[in-house]
């Protein structure tokens, strides 16, 4: 087989590239997390072999997730699927001035694949798990029936569709929406489709690493096809039948000609989210470094020796971490000579040590020759090998589950699928499926670095199920443990003390010192000591963003990843601890809209970041975006807050709204977090949060959250900075926490003293009627005295 070698690398974009289509024989779109889609031409130049004819912007802003075409009554549409859940088409014929024509809505969630055939029909699919067949810009199909999101589709001739989705089935459906045949073979999400050349079958790709060839006519794969060392995003099949390419989060495109793989093109980067080949069997591949390359067996359409040169320049400089690899032992590993012996099968991995660092080379059979395509990060081992069962492995973990009974063993190999060995393990005990993050994750930090061959778990290792060293947002605590104060941490305010105090016992609200009675006073005296929570464990938060990047739906763009990178920097440098020390140096656009994007059960840690960004970024504080939302609006947003709550309880629901109330409570400790919470909007705020869900609904830590927002917003009335006229509504804010309030004591305590000072503040108390307060007070103290510490009562009996 003549070997693939570049052709051109198109540069446009400034983010990933996550569609490709066909448009023409010369001519490609290409759809990007930018928000815009381009369409390519091919000219004649030599030099420049394609340029950029025209950018089409997604309506909304939205990520472009999807891009392709469709003659509808003899005019050529260019469709675009995005975040937004809509679809808009475009006339071919149009110009950068031109605005989509029809805009197609049905979906509730992104639209991450289109498809069309000669008869005018667009299917497209969703993370709403539904695909829906449309004509002449009307649903005409709704094709139900997978459970997770829909990531492929098809149209198979005039009257067929085929779909994939990450609940790991294939489906076919006939002409009136009728599931004809469901295929099963992959073990994890089922991510692309392509119709071989001869329409008798089709091939799919998958986050289990296979590419698989199927007939229409078997609901088993007739081949599978192994070679990628991780997710694979994309399949499409070659002309004249002679096999596929697919590419994937290994940062390759494989070649598979004949059953066989014939050979591996490594990117300069970690993701090449898709592949297609044009009319004339050219390659060409969207990747997460914003580029789009062609690929070519073509020698007139080969690029030059100085591109060419470049792209091997930037591959060899690519950082390989140890798990994308394997783990190494470097004295083990041969020096240059190594690179003298013939690679066994193209794609081979070798890694050398050269001059102190650890080289990592691939075979290619096409070029008989090794090529460097990274450098390797964290290459230690000690190579021993446990075995357990009579298999050996690179570790075998002790696992406690409960105290008394004998530990449980978890074999792994660090080559292994981390989801696949944790799988394995919560199956072969009978433990809950729901336990598997936490095992992965406890995988990975108990491999990443150690010493092979350890059977006992190393010190400080963290239990997957105690959870002691885990990532955990900021007051989230594993197993039974009860709540803490995060700044005093025993779980109760005091006032008197410093917020970061470690004083434990019980501590007179007053004084800070042990408690004793005091005789009540006629007035009482305002608390002007806050309660913020900003403690974070930078490095932990950081590596659970890392952990979760993995997953395709909460892949980070390189702004994105420079984004977060720059907030960790600064969260750690010691300007953080100043008042307002007005983070400023990164983007808070960029930052909100990963929050807002990333799926409702991975947001946690960005929400826990935003959190601390709250009481110490001005920028992010004061953010609005062009539709006029601030940081207090797309806080709701994050933690779902508008959406009924479950009849069950929700552990995501329960632990992004309990840190979206302390990211609120925070906005009071910045100037510019104090005028963007005590704005226009503020009433309004404070109604919706007491008026949309009961506050029984919430755990304890959530509920204390709320109490704390009610008692920093007190504490600026009290210094003349919150305005008369959300005086009522924090009133009734206050009335209603207290109200639904029957079991802790810390929610009743931080509500008295934000009812006391709030009566007490000579700017606010005129605006607030008698009957309200009257009512507030009885109702204060009868749930202090129902409570029965003393603390509270003491406060009644001042105000």
């Amino acid at each position: 087989m003549v070997a693939f070698a570049l052709s051109a690398t198109l540069a446009g974009h400034s983010q990933d590239v996550r569609s490709l289509c066909i448009a023409s024989s010369n001519s490609i779109i290409s759809g990007s997390r930018d928000a815009t889609a381009i369409i390519w031409r091919a000219t004649k130049d030599a030099d420049k072999k394609w340029e950029s004819a025209r950018t089409i912007p997604d309506p909304d802003g939205k990520f472009i997730s999807s891009v392709g075409t469709v003659s509808v009554n003899g005019e050529k549409y260019i469709a675009i699927g995005s975040q937004s859940s809509k679809i808009s088409l475009w006339t071919a014929a149009g110009d950068e001035s031109a605005r989509p024509t029809h805009t197609l809505i049905s979906h509730k969630h992104n639209v991450c694949t289109l498809d069309s055939n000669d008869s005018g029909l667009l299917i497209s699919g969703s993370w709403d798990k539904t695909a829906i067949v449309w004509r002449d810009f009307k649903p005409l199909l709704h094709l139900t029936g997978h459970e997770q999101a829909v990531w492929a589709v098809k149209c198979v001739g005039e009257d067929r569709f085929l779909t994939a989705s990450a609940d790991k089935l294939i489906r076919l459906f006939d002409s009136q929406g009728k599931l004809i045949q469901t295929y099963r073979g992959h073990s994890d999400c089922v991510r692309a489709l392509s119709l071989t050349h001869d329409g008798r079958g089709f091939f799919s790709a998958a986050n289990d690493g296979n590419v698989m060839l199927w007939s229409f006519d078997k609901p088993s794969p007739v081949k599978v096809f192994n070679g990628h060392t991780s997710f694979v995003y994309s399949v499409a099949a070659l002309p004249n039948g002679e096999g596929a390419v697919s590419s994937g989060e290994d940062g390759t495109i494989r070649v598979w000609s004949h059953g066989n793989l014939a050979q591996t093109i490594t990117h300069p980067t970690i993701s090449v989210w898709v592949v297609d080949v044009l009319p004339n069997g050219d390659i060409i591949s969207g990747a997460s470094d914003g580029m789009v390359r062609v690929w070519t067996r073509s020698e007139e359409r080969k690029a030059s020796a100085d591109e060419v040169r470049q792209l091997d320049q930037a591959v060899a400089s690519r950082q390989l971490n140890k798990t994308q690899v394997g783990d190494i032992k470097h004295t083990d590993l041969p020096g240059p000579e190594g690179l003298a012996r013939i690679g066994k099968k193209d794609g081979e991995v070798l890694m050398i040590k050269n001059e102190g660092k650890v080289q990592a080379y691939q075979w290619s059979n096409a070029e008989s020759t090794w090529h460097q395509v990274g450098e390797v990060t964290d290459a230690v081992g000690s190579g021993r090998k446990q075995v357990y069962n009579g298999i050996e492995y690179d570790y075998v973990f002790d696992v406690d589950i409960a105290e008394g009974q004998p530990p449980l063993k978890l074999p792994y190999n660090v080559r292994d699928n981390a989801y696949t060995a944790a799988h394995k393990f919560l199956v072969s005990n009978e433990l809950p499926i729901s336990h598997i993050e936490q095992v992965v994750k406890f995988i990975e930090d108990n491999t990443a670095g150690k010493q092979l061959g350890s059977s006992q778990i190393p010190a400080g290792s963290a239990d997957p199920f105690t959870g002691g060293s885990r990532y955990q947002p900021e007051g989230v605590h594993a197993g039974g443990a009860t709540y803490s104060d995060p700044f005093t941490g025993s779980g109760a305010y005091r006032p008197g003390q410093s917020s970061s105090g470690g004083a434990s016992g019980d501590s007179d609200p007053y004084t800070g010192g042990g408690y004793r009675a005091t005789a009540a006073t006629k007035t009482f005296s305002p608390i002007k000591t806050p309660v913020y929570f900003q403690t974070i464990n930078v490095d932990a938060a950081r590596n659970k963003v890392n952990e979760l990047n993995s997953d395709p739906e909460c892949s980070l763009s390189q702004t994105e990843r420079a984004t977060l990178d720059q907030i960790y920097n600064q969260l750690k440098s010691s300007s953080v601890a100043s008042l307002d020390s007005g983070l400023q140096d990164f983007d808070p656009a960029t930052f909100l809209a990963v929050v807002t994007r990333w799926p409702e059960d991975k947001r946690f840690p960005l929400i826990d970041l935003c959190r601390i960004l709250c009481a110490t970024s001005s920028a992010l504080a004061s953010y609005q975006s062009h539709s006029g939302e601030g940081v207090v609006e797309l806080l709701l947003q994050a933690c779902s807050f508008d959406a009924d709550w479950p009849t069950a309880g929700s552990k995501t629901r329960d632990t992004n709204t309990m840190l979206a109330a302390r990211a609120l409570a925070n906005l009071t400790k910045t100037e510019a977090g104090k005028t963007s919470l005590t704005g226009d909007r503020l009433t309004e705020l404070l109604e919706h949060l007491a008026g949309r869900h009961a506050f029984t609904t919430f755990n304890k830590n959530t509920r204390v959250a709320f109490a704390t927002l009610a008692l920093n917003l007190s504490i600026l009335a009290v210094e003349n900075q919150l305005p008369a006229k959300h005086a009522r509504a924090l009133l009734q804010y206050i009335i209603n926490i207290l109200s639904n309030e029957s079991q802790d004591g810390e929610v009743v305590y931080r509500s008295i003293v934000a009812l006391g000072n709030l009566i007490a503040s000579p700017s606010i108390s005129g605006s607030l009627e008698v009957g309200d307060i009257e009512v507030a007070k009885e109702l204060a103290s009868g749930v202090a005295n129902s409570i029965g510490e003393q603390r509270s009562k003491d406060i009644m009996q001042h105000i």
